[in-house]
């Protein structure tokens, strides 16, 4: 009983805690992952703000006159009268978000 705060409140001195996270071979798995991150950024076809920035910068005008202010119609619309409803997966925003942004 007690489970994790009862560890926590366990543990001595720093040292102690780092050879926890060393036994447990976190370090490593968490170099890996970093390091698995690290060669796909290497491989980006973007790899820079500057770069980032550069396809919507291309012509200096590219947005020139494209921005305005609405009236209040459409701020009291809100969100979902200007780009509709948000889209759901298996009943969850979340999903829909995270398959949209990380698959």
């Amino acid at each position: 009983a007690g489970g994790e705060l009862a560890l926590v409140k366990s543990f001595e001195s720093c040292s102690e805690i780092e050879a926890r996270l060393c036994a447990g071979g976190l370090i490593k798995r968490t170099a890996a992952i970093v390091w698995t991150g690290v060669q796909r950024l290497a491989k980006a076809a973007a790899a820079t703000a500057v770069d980032l920035n550069a396809k919507f910068a291309a012509d200096g005008d590219a947005f020139k006159g494209e921005l305005g202010f609405g009236g209040l119609e459409q701020f009291f619309g809100g969100l979902e009268a200007l780009i509709g409803a948000p889209k759901m997966l298996e009943g969850s925003l979340f999903k829909a978000m995270q398959a949209e942004h990380c698959d």
